[in-house]
């Protein structure tokens, strides 16, 4: 069953201040078979009015612009006539928080102005340009609220815990409350004054099960939609292998773990995992988990160009926790997984792909359906009580490696 929408023909408006930019915009466009230019706005407000004219199938967003700026008009045009909507900047890089807060917001990708300026040639953007633009066309979304600017996490956000504390010094008790999961340093003995250190007080979680997402091209929108539905008390651990540069990772990382409940750890070399935790790696990183006594560890390394990470690492995953194990497949280009889901199989694991029509790239989630039996999550919403249910199911059993 093909679960997306392919257009033949896709209009598009374009939306920036500056003459040069739209021109170029255009000029790349122009002469693709399938894509028509059909509106151009230098502000947020004719943008809007222009887009209730036309009603393009995809928009070109500037971030910076007089009277109303693209962030704005997104906010605005989310709510009123959602439209698949690629952000633009001259400023803004893949992989920071801007762009990030941009997809929160319901864009679904975002390009670099200073591509523009680089030595590529007018056919390489062409093509980078126009594959964005029909990737976005086929992109089904709704309505999304705003969400402002982020700001550094609230102190109830994460989870609270009590936890009791001794002072060695003068024999007293107390009872805190504090954030779970989280090194809170020290506190000073409300009796005699010494220093109490709280370093690894908090309770820790064996990871009864785990799940590995798989995130290919294009799957930043969906992880923003599903990380933060995630919780603690799920138990198990959660890896999402994402497709990107060791920066753009790191900064994600970083993003996702101030937006959301459960707390968000990039992964490192001999890193030792807890349930109710997520662990973020990069897709060119070789990742392995190893039992080591009553805990598990990681074992990560760089990949060599051959090498195929995410079928190595679901392998290692399968090898360990069986028919624990859940592999799940959100938006990407690249085949991946073939070989370690052969694995999960072998030991009865389970596999999810993310609906296509809610995929920037379809190819990746559309290979396992065609391969494997897979269930399939309608959306990031119900993607996200599946695992809980997979999750909530083996919190309270024990796994022996």
């Amino acid at each position: 069953m093909d679960l997306t929408e392919q257009r033949d023909h896709v209009r598009v408006v374009i939306v920036d201040d500056s003459i040069q930019y739209r021109t170029i915009l255009s000029r790349l466009l122009k002469g693709h078979r399938q894509i028509e230019v059909v509106g151009e706005a230098v502000n947020g407000i004719e943008a809007l009015e222009l887009i209730l004219q036309v009603k393009p199938d995809v928009i070109l967003m500037d971030f910076e612009m007089p009277l109303m700026d693209g962030m704005t008009a997104l906010q605005h045009l989310m709510i009123h006539i959602p439209t698949p909507t690629i952000m633009f900047s001259r400023i803004t890089q893949a992989g920071t928080a801007r762009c990030f807060d941009a997809l929160k917001n319901g864009a679904v990708d975002f390009f670099c102005k200073d591509s523009f300026h680089t030595t590529a040639s007018d056919s390489f953007l062409r093509e980078e340009l126009t594959e964005k633009v029909i990737c976005a066309s086929e992109v089904t979304i709704g309505a999304v609220e705003p969400i402002f600017a982020k700001l550094p996490a609230e102190d109830g956000k994460k989870s609270r815990v009590k936890t009791l504390v001794f002072c060695e010094e003068c024999g007293s008790k107390e009872e805190l409350i504090i954030p779970e999961n989280q090194d809170q340093g020290g506190v000073l003995c409300t009796t005699c004054g010494e220093y109490i250190s709280l370093e690894q007080r908090n309770k820790y979680r064996r990871a009864n099960c785990l799940s590995i997402i798989v995130a290919g091209e294009g799957a930043f929108i969906n992880l923003l939609k599903l990380v933060p539905q995630l919780h603690q008390d799920m138990n198990g651990a959660i890896f999402i292998i994402i497709d990107g540069t060791v920066e753009h990772v790191d900064a994600f990382a970083q993003y996702l773990d101030e937006i959301s409940t459960v707390n968000v750890v990039r992964i490192k070399n001999g890193l030792s995992i807890q349930g109710g935790n997520c662990y973020v790696g990069c897709d060119n990183e070789n990742i392995f988990l190893k039992p080591f006594s009553a805990d598990y560890s990681l074992k990560c390394s760089e990949s060599g160009v051959e090498d195929f990470p995410v079928d190595k690492t679901i392998h290692s995953i399968a090898t360990v926790f069986k028919e624990r194990t859940t592999a799940i497949f959100l938006s990407g280009k690249e085949r991946q997984g073939d070989f370690g889901l052969i694995k999960l199989l072998e030991n009865n694991g389970t596999i999810v792909v993310l609906n296509p029509a809610k995929c920037l790239n379809k190819p990746m989630g559309k290979n396992i359906l065609n391969k494997f039996n897979a269930l399939t999550a309608t959306d990031e919403d119900s993607l996200a009580r599946i695992i809980g249910r997979i999750h909530l199911h083996y919190r309270d059993t024990i796994v022996t490696a």
